[in-house]
């Protein structure tokens, strides 16, 4: 956004994650942060403001009765043609996960970072959601993971890590996202970014340019 000089509102909750993300951008001028929710500040926006917004995983941390309102006011503020860009979790149905596989496959790649540990937990979380909130249950996928291997250092990155974020996350799949999504926004998935696992996705949601949507 810099390189082209676009001006642009930064909107996080943590004014210290801001801190510590923008002192890796190499120019932040043009840049406006705000301290907030999204759907908090969006509520603050103008019909037809935004050409462009971006988001990071937004979708997975917000149940549906916060994630439906807030595609509604996405919806409002995007001016028609403008486009939404999530990167986000989507899966067909509840799978049967090996933890133990899942263990093997990711302690082969040898790298015990915080890339590995987040690959683990969406690959697991695949199968540790409830089919009707979505909702998943990191305590269950920890305990599985500790079952397995208790002592292993990706197991203990791994529970050091989600066990102590006071977040929910959810798994969804594309029909569901549309439906949160309702009229007017229309979705494109882009192929995967990541090798591991293999259903994360970058969606651009494009706000149709129509006098006759309905909001």
């Amino acid at each position: 956004m810099s390189e082209v000089r676009l001006p642009t509102a930064v909107v996080e909750q943590s004014a210290s994650m801001y801190r510590v993300m923008s002192a890796r951008c190499r120019d932040t001028s043009l840049e406006t942060f705000h301290e907030s929710d999204w759907l908090a500040w969006l509520e603050g926006c103008a019909d037809d403001s935004h050409d462009l917004i971006l988001g990071d995983l937004i979708v997975r941390i917000l149940p549906d009765e916060v994630l439906g309102p807030l595609f509604v006011e996405l919806r409002r503020v995007l001016r028609p043609g403008g486009s939404l860009c999530l990167r986000m979790h989507i899966v067909r149905e509840r799978q049967a996960v090996d933890p133990a596989a899942l263990l093997e496959r990711y302690q082969s790649l040898r790298l015990f970072d915080e890339w590995v540990v987040d690959r683990l937990f969406f690959s697991l979380s695949e199968g540790f959601f409830d089919v009707d909130t979505g909702l998943v249950d990191v305590a269950a996928m920890t305990e599985a993971l500790t079952a397995v291997a208790p002592k292993q250092a990706l197991v203990e990155l791994f529970a050091a890590k989600w066990g102590a974020l006071p977040l929910s996350y959810h798994v969804r799949s594309e029909a569901r996202l549309r439906a949160l999504a309702g009229p007017g926004l229309t979705p494109r998935i882009l192929p995967c970014q990541y090798l591991l696992p293999d259903t994360l996705h970058l969606v651009e949601w494009k706000r149709r340019a129509t006098s006759s949507e309905s909001r």
